[in-house]
């Protein structure tokens, strides 16, 4: 295997394969490098050709440049040899100044080849992360695909993003009271770690708050209208802290409670009620899912 393309297809096929939807990024490289690694047999590339042709002429020159260096020594100091004796005036001279130029030669020759045998090293290297790179993210979006289709959340704890905690622990039971508690936990899961449930009385329509987010959590038997977005926009256009509003829900959205949301730029999740499991419903949700409450 030595093309990106094909260690993303073959990604893909290990995150179709993976049995534990719940595995952590981490987990999932590992898994995915594992698969990998024995497959890659890298092509040569133009740096590695362009750094054989140069340690060949470097060679070259590395033994031209010691047949002059012996021929010069030759006349110095055997000048009465049969050899020498047949060479024609000013050899000495012309043997050292062709010495001298392919020394030097031999020494800018060196040097390029080592310069570009570190270059092919490099891309190399480069080539080797490009094709796991995309052997993972090939696996990530398949396994993200398959979580979104059995209704789990997209995210999950991992060793590389310590504010992010695992997924709350969720008994199976959602009463009203249950929702916000549960809400509140993945609120503290995903880095608002001071979130909490807030009393029945006197709430201002605030059901979950932490020092940078209020969320209002409905556990109702249809998708949400836009008029509870409305209502926590409000609340959260008024707040003195100017807390980032989230909404919680145990049986989706309405398409005009979407569109409303993103106009204001509130974040919609779906807490399923089956598994406790949350989703993301629209594209500010998304991106707190990945990147966490921070």
């Amino acid at each position: 295997m030595y093309s990106p393309r094909v260690a993303y297809q073959e990604g893909r096929k290990i995150g179709r394969s993976v049995e534990n939807l719940r595995v952590n990024d981490d987990e999932l490289r590992t898994l995915v490098i594992k698969h990998l690694k024995p497959q890659i047999d890298l092509r040569k590339s133009d740096e590695d050709r362009a750094s054989e042709s140069l340690t060949g002429f470097a060679g070259l020159s590395v033994v031209m440049t010691v047949f002059a260096a012996a021929l010069w020594v030759a006349q110095v100091f055997w000048s009465d040899a049969r050899l020498v004796t047949v060479l024609p005036p000013g050899t000495k001279t012309v043997s050292a100044f062709v010495g001298g130029a392919l020394a030097l030669l031999s020494i800018a020759l060196v040097i390029a080849a080592r310069n570009a045998s570190q270059r092919a090293s490099a891309a190399r290297d480069a080539q080797y992360r490009s094709i796991l790179s995309e052997g993972v993210r090939g696996a990530r979006e398949v396994v993200a695909s398959r979580r979104e289709g059995a209704g789990m959340s997209i995210h999950r704890a991992s060793a590389t993003t310590p504010t992010h905690r695992p997924a709350p622990i969720f008994d199976g039971q959602l009463s009203p009271r249950g929702a916000e508690e549960l809400a509140a936990k993945w609120m503290r899961s995903l880095g608002a770690t001071d979130a909490q449930a807030t009393r029945y009385v006197g709430d201002g329509g605030i059901d979950v708050e932490s020092s940078r987010f209020i969320a209002q959590v409905k556990h109702y038997a249809a998708p949400v209208g836009p008029a509870a977005i409305r209502e926590l926009a409000g609340v959260a256009s008024i707040d003195p802290n100017r807390r980032r509003p989230l909404f919680f829900s145990t049986a989706g959205y309405q398409r005009g409670a979407v569109e409303f949301a993103n106009r204001t730029l509130v974040a919609l999740f779906h807490m399923v009620p089956e598994t406790g499991d949350l989703r993301a419903q629209n594209d500010i949700a998304r991106q707190l899912l990945q990147h966490g409450l921070d």
